[in-house]
């Protein structure tokens, strides 16, 4: 494994794009050879206007995975924003040592595939739980019906033909204790309510006009 970055110029645009390779079959020998980066824009471009269209400006070998990283992020950090690419600078998209390159994004989505998310099994508080919703509120999170119902058809249809264990049968017969249903539950006769209130109002503005 040699570590190394590198800096590629697509040239009908004079535009620039620079990664790195520091897996186990990394060598500088291979770029534009066998290896042709993991960018998904760059093998667009390479699909469209081919492999003569690019030059390859740099190639700095590195002795470590975490000095190519480094060296990665400052020279993408002194670049001219508007030549770069790379998709995550023109983002605007940083980590502490610079920005993620499309490369980098991939290799960070690939090490966590299979893996455990940190909040699984957590419980968060009301105050929490609170936060979240406001957050959302302001960033414009909050779903339209529509989109809830949308939702639901989807989840719908990925449950048919699924088996539930008996510790879920047992967990969902547990939940709906003491729950009212159909038209003695409060949240079904406010629904109804607001439904023909809606109603209501339409009918009265069809009739003004």
């Amino acid at each position: 494994m040699t570590p190394y970055v590198y800096q590629i110029k697509f040239v009908p645009t004079n535009q620039i794009y620079i990664g790195c390779q520091y897996a186990n079959n990394a060598n500088p020998e291979n770029l534009w050879v066998t290896y042709f980066t993991s960018s998904k824009r760059v093998k667009q471009l390479i699909k469209e206007f081919g492999l003569t269209a690019w030059v390859v400006e740099k190639i700095i070998v590195c002795h470590t995975k975490k000095e190519a990283v480094t060296l990665e992020g400052r020279m993408q950090l002194a670049a001219d924003r508007a030549s770069l690419i790379n998709r995550r600078i023109n983002n605007t998209k940083f980590n502490l040592s610079g920005p993620f390159s499309d490369e980098h994004c991939l290799r960070i989505s690939e090490g966590k595939k299979g893996g455990t998310s940190w909040t699984k099994g957590r419980k968060l508080s009301d105050v929490t739980k609170e936060k979240i919703s406001k957050t959302r509120s302001k960033q414009g999170f909050l779903m339209s019906d529509e989109a809830k119902e949308s939702m639901k058809r989807k989840l719908s249809i990925l449950q048919t033909g699924r088996i539930k264990s008996e510790l879920t049968k047992q967990r969902i017969s547990e939940s709906k204790t003491g729950r009212k249903l159909g038209p003695q539950n409060p949240e079904h006769v406010r629904k109804r309510i607001e439904s023909r209130l809606a109603t209501l109002k339409k009918r009265k503005q069809e009739c003004r006009s």
